[in-house]
């Protein structure tokens, strides 16, 4: 069963992916000082959600977003191109390390989710970047060991 958020012009489908549209994510796109901005990327993109607002807000930019999960990577992409704004929008399908590029970015995003300290060594086994657990435990931590 799919799981639709709409938004005034498009729509995000979350229904495959983990972490779902939150509140942290919307007050982001929405709030971010976005003056001057033409080139954005938005690293860990998710739905896609972030990226797709602030193509809403900023009609003359191009959007890149980067997301290493594989189906929430399939889901972002479907969600870009079922969108109008889907010529302004690329969608990397890796991680941040792997993406290479030589682009001047105005504008730099990212949303990471509210992870606690016991799941940080639980991942450490997976395939996850050591500067994202650093990002997560910056997030999640308030002792001075983990800053």
């Amino acid at each position: 069963m799919a799981s639709i958020f709409r938004f005034k012009q498009f729509e995000v489908d979350q229904s495959n992916c983990a972490m779902k549209i939150n509140t942290d994510g919307v007050l982001l796109a929405s709030l971010v000082d976005t003056k001057g901005a033409k080139r954005v990327l938005d690293v860990g993109t998710g739905t896609g959600v972030i990226a797709l607002m602030l193509a809403q807000r900023l009609i003359d930019s191009h959007i890149e977003a980067v997301e290493i999960d594989a189906l929430a990577a399939e889901m972002a992409s479907r969600n870009f191109s079922n969108s109008i704004f889907q010529s302004r929008l690329v969608l990397h399908a890796k991680s941040f390390q792997q993406l290479q590029t030589g682009e001047h970015y105005d504008l730099i995003v990212s949303n990471p989710p509210f992870i606690q300290i016991r799941c940080i060594i639980q991942m450490r086994g997976r395939n996850w970047p050591d500067t994202v657990i650093w990002i997560f435990s910056v997030n999640c931590c308030t002792s001075r060991r983990c800053i």
